[in-house]
């Protein structure tokens, strides 16, 4: 009997062994979290954490709606997903952890592929597009707290305007014909705080990036007025401009003009409110206490024109999304 049991207990350790060396402890995905959404053409760099105590870890399959993309052989376990080609909606993201063809773990969640946001805050929904690493509205914000009358100006306290509105009711001004096609202006300090939560004011190095895309040469990037040539073209949209461009980025761009509180009048004509012929967009970056960075297209200027504004000025917004 004792040698029985001696062969029982063997038998036993013998196979919690073959089991240890054929399962995984351990297979998590790190980022991103199960149901985090993403926006067409964006970079998604996938994280898997996979070990066990025997370091049996040999391979880590990348799986998207169950086919696999890549395979990584070697610590960290880690993908960058291009969602690009994928089609808008929910998509299954897979990994498997092998070790000379046997499966040691598996997990997956689900992600959205989209090209659209909505606001939570109106419910305003924005087309979206990506630009190198970096993810933008691809249209001005409209977020509209509050109006302010163009003659109102600060440097310190939010305002907000739309062209050729001069009233003080927010919901007038909502149904503003410039409202509803360029979206809202805004000073430095309401643009600063205007975009919805996991979004942002880009940075003058931000919309750098942009440009570097577009084909301005590096070393005008950092320079003040109008650079490059007709690359202002990739951006503007095809269709209200006196020059339309060709959009190749997106982007959109259209003539939401800017306001200049403190010199305005009724008058069409009034040089305080331009509304037919440039477009201009706060950055996040100040030039002083009182002036930040700007970018504009204008009408029958070539390249995209780089510059300081008072922060007292009303200037469109392009939201971008926070980097994880």
């Amino acid at each position: 009997m004792r040698s029985i049991y001696l062969m029982f207990i063997s038998m036993v350790f013998l196979l919690a062994g073959c089991q240890k060396e054929d399962q995984i402890s351990l297979v998590r995905i790190t980022y991103p979290y199960d149901g985090a959404v993403f926006f067409k053409g964006e970079k998604v760099k996938i994280s898997v954490d996979a070990s066990d105590e025997m370091a049996n870890v040999k391979e880590v399959q990348f799986s998207v709606d169950g086919k696999v993309i890549f395979l990584d052989q070697r610590a960290p376990f880690e993908y960058t997903w291009t969602t690009g080609n994928e089609d808008v909606g929910i998509r299954n993201i897979g990994i498997r952890v092998m070790n000379s063809g046997s499966v040691l773990g598996e997990t997956g969640m689900t992600v959205k592929v989209d090209s659209t946001f909505t606001d939570p805050r109106d419910g305003r929904t924005y087309k979206i597009i990506t630009i190198g690493d970096n993810v933008w509205f691809a249209e001005n914000l409209a977020w509209l707290p509050d109006i302010s009358q163009p003659t109102e100006g600060s440097i310190s306290e939010k305002h907000y305007y739309v062209n050729g509105y001069s009233g003080n009711l927010v919901q007038n001004a909502r149904q503003n014909e410039n409202y509803r096609k360029y979206g809202a202006l805004y000073n430095y300090a309401a643009a600063v705080t205007a975009c919805p939560p996991g979004w942002r004011l880009p940075t003058d190095e931000e919309w750098m990036e942009l440009e570097r895309i577009i084909g301005i040469p590096e070393g005008e990037l950092t320079k003040q007025g109008a650079r490059g040539t007709n690359q202002d073209s990739s951006v503007k949209a095809t269709f209200g401009w006196p020059e339309n461009g060709n959009n190749l980025s997106g982007f959109t761009a259209l003539p939401a003009g800017y306001c200049w509180p403190g010199n305005y009048s009724e008058d069409a004509d009034s040089p305080a409110v331009f509304g037919s012929n440039l477009a201009s967009w706060w950055t996040a970056s100040s030039k002083d206490a009182e002036k930040a960075w700007f970018r504009s297209l204008i009408s029958g200027v070539d390249g995209v024109v780089r510059g300081y504004h008072p922060k007292s000025y009303g200037l469109s917004i392009r939201c971008i999304r926070d980097r994880k």
